[in-house]
């Protein structure tokens, strides 16, 4: 239950054993590779990762084409293929996929230029459906030795200014309204080509606007027609072609099954490039948990003797990988330490410490007897219906634990779905209500009190930590005089408080306020000794007292529990009461819409109110907690290992 400890290592030995020994690295998965400070040229990585880029999109490609569909549950698991070490070999070394891959490549290449065309043509005829009227080809338009027409469009504004200025000229000009589509009029203007300048002229003062129109040698009307049978044409190319590539799903299998090869052969090219050399030898640097070294020597014995190990001095030690090591129960809330990031490799790692107050405060925020109960059995269904290993699982396990503590507070403040335990039988009403310890919609008080105990305990917690991890690792001194302190000082507030309660004998509360000055006497002199000066010191103390206000305000955040809970209870009410409204007002089939209300209602309020219960939950670890005893900005250790998309390796049977 804690962060692992890590070593920083350089293997050396001979270069004709350095393709095996990184597929053992690949294979074992328990190293992460340090890049070599040397720049070394990348050219023979080219090939393969343009191989690979072309079978993953090949990948890509054929799925979303491909007439194999993948059923729900596989979707939902992540269903790897399995295949044996042997058979993976074979498929490699017999399937031509560079053929699949250019054939799958011409084929996109076919269809988007069909689709750019089927776009194109659909452009075009856009611009030709207001013209359809008009009954001469575009290039006919000036073909005439004595008489010229163009076509444009105008407002109507400047409509009525041409036609003023065209009476002002001779007969020769005539103007024809070919389409009037929204502010725009489509205009086709004939006139003599002797009087052409004035027509430019004119057409100049009221902001003709040209146009210029596509098949240049149709009418519109034809044109469109064209055009038509231009999209048909390419719809009827784009059908083959999508069948043709159904044809190809075949291969979908073995695409992945390469896909994946080719990115574990890339990923130890890529070490290689990390790797120095000299005539006879290579040299790797890595990082590796300190209780994976003696299986990696012992394995690296089976290749070679001829290998060097020598441990690395780390320089600075807050920049290596970080690797949780915890339990199977505390190993599914690393979900939740992964949300805020890795520690830092001088911190202590906060899930276990986080854990059991994530539980409480995510059952307090939904305290819904029967939303934890569903939570409960269907997190424990999805798992073991869908057979997900423990690995994938981290999440649905932290539900299933927070389902039963949900269930168990929703129980004891008498929320069961919002019901109304007057309409329940007797029996089981009697038997909830005597479950029940207090009504939080009628009495909320207490509850506020016992959240924002619990968080008071959760900070007190987070300093007891604090002092234990620098005691741990040689700092008993600050720790004492810092989170020791303020648990002195926040015990003696409390004290007080608890005094004017008059609970305890007169004597002894009379302690009250020597308790608390002795807590602001011990701040005052401690927390400001790094200062050299005497003054500076003091104010630096006198200034310390001012945290106390974040105390009470990380407190009072806790509060937060208790609305949420409330929400979630009174949404569920108003559910309820809606159902019952709509059963009596609709006739007949009142009854199935209440159900659907229900049904759709609850399952609302439970997705909502389990995302809002999460997310406070964890915000108060993050913001009240974890600056207790940890930074955090730690970097997780990312193994080299066979990262596989679609595959999964077996043993032969």
């Amino acid at each position: 239950m804690a962060v692992s400890p890590i070593k920083k290592l350089r293997l050396i030995a001979l270069q004709k054993h350095q393709n095996k020994i990184l597929k053992l690295l690949h294979n074992l998965g328990t190293t992460e590779i340090l890049v070599s400070p040397k720049e070394l040229d990348s050219s023979d990585l080219a090939s393969l990762e343009y191989d690979f880029a072309q079978t993953k999109f090949a990948v890509k490609f054929l799925k979303a084409n491909s007439t194999i569909k993948e059923n729900l549950v596989d979707k939902l698991t992540d269903k790897k293929i399995e295949i044996t070490p042997k058979q993976l070999k074979k498929v490699v070394k017999t399937f031509s996929y560079k053929r699949i891959v250019n054939t799958l490549s011409d084929f996109e290449a076919s269809l988007n230029q069909d689709q750019n065309d089927i776009k194109k043509f659909e452009e075009e005829k856009q611009v030709l459906l207001p013209w359809q009227n008009l009954k001469i080809a575009p290039d006919k338009l000036d073909s005439s030795e004595t008489v010229s027409s163009r076509i444009g469009t105008l407002t109507e504004e400047n409509y009525q200014k041409l036609l003023d200025e065209i009476k002002k000229l001779s007969e020769k000009t005539d103007l024809l309204k070919i389409n009037t589509e929204g502010p725009a009029i489509y205009l086709q203007i004939i006139f003599q080509k002797d009087i052409a300048q004035k027509i430019n002229e004119v057409l100049s003062k009221v902001n003709w606007s040209e146009e210029s129109l596509p098949c240049e040698n149709l009418a519109p009307e034809k044109g469109i027609a064209h055009l038509d049978d231009q999209i048909t044409k390419q719809q009827d190319s784009i059908k083959e072609i999508e069948k043709e590539i159904k044809s190809y799903s075949k291969y979908l299998r073995k695409l992945q099954i390469v896909s994946d090869y080719l990115s574990w052969q890339l990923e130890e090219q890529l070490a290689k490039q990390k790797s120095q050399y000299t005539k006879e030898t290579f040299s790797l640097n890595f990082w590796i948990e300190k209780n994976n070294v003696a299986n990696l020597e012992k394995q690296l014995s089976k290749i070679t003797k001829n290998y060097s190990i020598e441990e690395l001095p780390i320089k600075d030690k807050s920049k290596s990988p970080v690797v949780l090591k915890n339990n199977k129960f505390f190993t599914s809330f690393e979900a939740v330490t992964d949300i805020y990031g890795a520690p830092k490799p001088n911190e202590p790692d906060p899930t276990p410490f986080l854990t059991p107050f994530f539980i409480i405060f995510f059952g307090l925020a939904l305290s819904e007897a029967g939303y934890g109960l569903v939570l409960m059995l269907g997190t424990y269904l999805i798992m073991k219906i869908l057979k997900i290993p423990r690995e994938d699982s981290k999440l649905l396990r932290v539900l299933f634990y927070c389902g039963i503590s949900t269930f168990i507070f929703g129980a004891l403040f008498g929320s069961w779905f919002g019901i109304d335990f007057s309409g329940l039988p007797p029996a089981i009403a009697n038997v909830l209500q005597k479950v029940e310890v207090i009504d939080v919609g009628q009495n909320p008080i207490p509850i506020l009190i016992m959240t924002m105990i619990l968080g008071f305990i959760q900070i007190l917690t987070g300093l007891v930590i604090n002092i234990w991890w620098l005691t741990k690792h040689g700092k008993a001194k600050d720790a004492i005089l810092d989170s020791g302190t303020w648990i002195f000082f926040l015990l003696a507030i409390v004290f007080y408080a608890i005094t004017k309660m008059n609970i305890f004998s007169e004597a002894v509360n009379s302690f009250g306020p020597y308790v608390v000055w002795a807590g602001v006497i011990g701040l005052v002199l401690t927390q400001g000794r790094d200062a050299k000066n005497v003054f500076v010191k003091f104010f630096k103390g006198v200034y310390s007292l001012y945290d106390l206000i974040g105390y009470f305000s990380d407190v009072l955040s806790y509060s937060r529990l208790l609305a949420l809970g409330l929400a979630t209870g009174i949404i569920a009410m108003v559910i309820n009461l809606v159902a019952i409204l709509f059963k009596d007002m609709i006739p007949y089939i009142g009854w199935l819409v209440a159900i659907l209300i229900l049904v759709g209602g609850h399952t609302f309020n439970l997705a909502i109110n389990v995302l809002g219960a999460y997310i406070h939950s964890g915000r108060l670890q993050f913001v009240e907690f974890f600056p207790k005893f940890m930074q955090g900005g730690g970097r997780k250790f990312k193994p080299f290992a066979k990262e596989a998309y679609f595959v999964k390796v077996v043993n032969s049977k």
